[in-house]
């Protein structure tokens, strides 16, 4: 009987270790974002990596005198050239999973903001300002932001509206 009595006592001490961990987690979630948050210069630097290349390839192939050379050095720059293309579509790629990464972020933040308090990182719904990734500056992420925002909403808004009129109609033809 007594064995029992700890064994219960130890399994609810250790569930309210839990939830105040729970609590504590949530509360600091606003926080993650300082690390999921970044800036959008990956297209940049494929843009200035490109250009790069091939400037490499012009000047490198016009200071190439010999002809056994300047094969090596064609098939050198047709190798670097294909990386530059890879390393840009990567770039490409790399941006399209950040902006899902931020979205799915956004999206667990405001559903647990709705039962929980989450601490003031983000900004209260109503209340947002010019730094939509909370990153402590205005730049353009920010701007990112906001047309994307702004397109699913749009997105959002002309689906129900679709919806509406397709639900118009369908009362029309049971009349």
């Amino acid at each position: 009987m007594k064995l029992k009595g700890l064994l219960k006592e130890n399994e609810e001490a250790r569930s309210g270790e839990t939830r105040d961990a729970f609590f504590k987690s949530v509360k600091e979630y606003a926080n993650l974002g300082k690390d999921i948050y970044r800036s959008h210069k990956l297209n940049k630097i494929a843009e200035m990596v490109t250009h790069m290349c091939e400037n490499a390839e012009d000047i490198t192939l016009t200071e190439t005198e010999n002809w056994f050379d300047s094969v090596s050095v064609k098939r050198d720059m047709k190798s670097v050239r294909e990386a530059a293309k890879l390393f840009g579509k990567t770039t490409n790629e790399m941006n399209k999973m950040q902006q899902r990464l931020e979205s799915l972020y956004e999206d667990i933040g405001v559903k647990l903001g709705k039962y929980y308090d989450i601490s003031e990182a983000m900004d209260a719904v109503g209340k947002e300002d010019s730094d939509i990734d909370n990153d402590g500056d205005s730049d353009e992420s920010d701007e990112y932001l906001k047309k994307k925002r702004d397109a699913i909403a749009k997105a959002v808004s002309d689906e129900k509206n679709e919806e509406m009129s397709l639900a118009k109609m369908m009362t029309r033809k049971r009349k």
